[in-house]
């Protein structure tokens, strides 16, 4: 094919050409994935900053920290269910019963001190504040 030819054949079919050729940049356009945005710094501190303080109102939820306790307490409860059922010598075993005993006085002496000091029985809901560190300012 000569470049007549070919010239010819461009001119005859001119309007098909063009037809196909806005198929392809429009099927092109829509499989182009966009530029990835490139995040700053800032932008990275800004983004954790808020989620941090989500995660922080959710735990100051007093029915989240109430279910928490609870929750601890239930694993503390199955930890000891497991040992107790566990095929240990004696020796262990006894270790096992002091650390229990242990526990039981911790529990029990924490109780009268907090009867005699009503301000340290309670539990205190605790505000977290957010400050800037000399380091972590936007000035520098």
């Amino acid at each position: 094919m000569t470049s007549e030819d070919f010239e010819k054949f461009v001119r005859e079919n001119r309007e098909e050409i063009l037809h196909i050729l806005e198929e392809d940049d429009e099927r092109e356009e829509k499989y182009t994935c966009p530029e990835p945005r490139m995040t700053s710094a800032e932008d990275i501190r800004d983004s954790f900053s808020r989620m941090t303080t989500e995660i922080l109102k959710v735990m100051a939820d007093e029915e989240v920290q109430k279910h928490f306790f609870n929750g601890c307490m239930e694993f503390i409860q199955c930890m000891e269910a497991a040992v107790k059922a566990m095929p240990l010598s004696d020796e262990m075993r006894s270790t096992v019963n002091q650390a229990g005993k242990t526990r039981d006085r911790t529990v029990r002496t924490a109780a009268k001190t907090g009867v005699k000091n009503t301000a340290l029985s309670k539990l205190e809901k605790v505000n977290i504040t957010n400050k800037l560190k000399k380091s972590d300012s936007k000035d520098e």
